[in-house]
């Protein structure tokens, strides 16, 4: 794939489309088959199963994980506009929200920070 594509900036284009087709296929599967279960972590679990298993080597997603990483922020700012826009819902029941917001958050750094481990992990091994 190196040689298909020399430049840096074309291998991230076609990992985070790579990345975004899996997410749309599990969208897909979910949907053909009527699971109750979220999307995301159904991809996530069939990424980290084809790197841990070699089925899927780290170099062909590293590019683009790390751009996608890099602009995660951006995924946080239509939450906040929504929370601005919705003040008076926020105050009548802002416990149960905050409760939903921290643990969810605190869930989402704890499973980040063992996949960037592992990630790291496997870097490490297959390094020369």
């Amino acid at each position: 794939m190196d040689r298909l594509l020399p430049n840096r900036t074309l291998h991230t284009v076609f990992q985070v489309a790579f990345l975004s087709l899996l997410f749309w296929l599990c969208g897909q599967f979910v949907q053909h088959f009527a699971l109750h279960v979220a999307v995301a972590p159904l991809g996530f679990v069939l990424v980290l199963g084809a790197l841990l298993t070699g089925i899927l080597p780290l170099r062909v997603l590293e590019n683009g994980a790390r751009w996608l990483l890099a602009e995660s922020m951006l995924f946080f700012v239509p939450a906040i506009v929504s929370v601005a826009r919705q003040r008076l819902v926020f105050e009548h029941n802002w416990l149960p929200m905050a409760s939903v917001v921290v643990l969810g958050t605190f869930a989402t750094l704890l499973a980040t920070a063992a996949t960037v481990d592992i990630a790291s992990r496997m870097m490490l091994r297959h390094r020369p």
